[in-house]
């Protein structure tokens, strides 16, 4: 995440998809900070850094130990953990560059073929 905080300030896709959105890194850092769940209540011991979220509600996170990037959804926020049943966490990719190659998947869905 860093090398792409390093090139890129935010993304914002309201119109690919349900909306995708990639928050700026000040914002990332206060949701470290106690603005954004740091726990996931249904997985033991996993800690995440919440940098995004889609149009429909879900938050997207990197999983602090693993890299993997997850999606969370159907939860509330209690103190700083997410609670949410098991099925409410899905696995999006195995790291940050795999969620970036996810948006793009997603982007050129929307664009039309042929022509």
């Amino acid at each position: 995440m860093i090398e792409f905080y390093s090139h890129v300030a935010q993304i914002s896709l309201p119109d690919v998809g349900p909306g995708f959105f990639v928050d700026e890194a000040e914002y990332v850092v206060e949701g470290l900070r106690g603005a954004q769940p740091t726990q996931v209540s249904s997985v033991p011991n996993r800690t995440v850094a919440v940098f995004g979220s889609d149009g429909g509600g879900a938050l997207f996170a990197a999983d602090r130990q693993t890299g993997e990037i997850v999606r969370l959804e159907g939860g509330s926020l209690i103190g700083d953990v997410y609670e949410v049943e098991e099925s409410g966490v899905q696995v999006i990719a195995r790291d940050f560059e795999g969620f970036m190659q996810f948006l793009s998947g997603e982007l050129l869905r929307q664009i039309p073929s042929g022509g």
